[in-house]
């Protein structure tokens, strides 16, 4: 079995994704430990962060379409139609 002992952030700093990992980190963390102040705030996501998210996803979204045309040389923009939300 294959043993990785690098940390995410490591991982993320060897591919390029630092800022993302960051990001992520920061937005999640709070939602995932518990502190005093998890008591004062709220536990659903506002629009802002809803917003967040999907504006993150759609951008991976496109960087994926794209590194598979680029790599399969197959077009996938031909036959895929993208949701701006």
């Amino acid at each position: 079995m294959l043993k990785d002992t690098r940390s995410w952030q490591k991982k993320a700093e060897a591919v390029g994704l630092e800022e993302e990992y960051k990001l992520n980190y920061e937005m999640t963390s709070a939602f995932l430990h518990f502190t005093s102040y998890s008591l004062l705030t709220p536990n659903i996501a506002s629009q802002d962060e809803i917003d967040y998210k999907y504006r993150l996803i759609n951008q991976y979204i496109e960087q994926i379409t794209t590194n598979i045309s680029i790599f399969s040389r197959v077009n996938l923009y031909d036959n895929l139609n993208i949701m701006y939300v």
